[in-house]
């Protein structure tokens, strides 16, 4: 067997049946473990909630911050409410209160229009002499 033929066999794709009941569960509107996008047609609503949102799960990320820690540190008393948040369920929101929770979490913030085809991030955590604010 040559080298060639080897890795072939190496990177042989193996695929799986699609579970078709799973794939159902997960069309239904009322599954929160997707994430969801914004649809071509987003309002500008829409996108800035979807900014924030992103800027949430970010800071999230990059901050190790639990599922646990995130609920106690935005008193949110609903786990299908964190649910939401953690898989940017936008409809379950309005600005105000994505707005609410990011000031709890990101300290302030700033929220920016921005024309199309510039590149700008929307939201932003301030920093202190170049280091980024720990959660409280």
């Amino acid at each position: 067997m040559t080298k060639k033929d080897n890795n072939l066999k190496k990177n042989k794709i193996v695929w799986r049946e699609i579970d078709v009941a799973a794939l159902e569960r997960m069309r239904q509107p009322d599954y929160h473990y997707i994430n969801r996008g914004l649809t071509l047609d987003a309002t500008p609503t829409e996108k800035a909630k979807y900014e924030i949102c992103q800027g949430i799960l970010r800071y999230v990320q990059e901050n190790n911050i639990s599922d646990q820690d995130l609920k106690k540190i935005l008193d949110i008393k609903e786990k299908k409410k964190l649910e939401c948040l953690l898989y940017c369920h936008i409809n379950n929101f309005d600005l105000d209160e994505l707005g609410k929770y990011a000031d709890k979490l990101l300290g302030s913030f700033e929220l920016k229009i921005v024309r199309p085809g510039e590149e700008v991030h929307i939201v932003s955590q301030p920093k202190a002499n170049g280091r980024a604010r720990k959660h409280a």
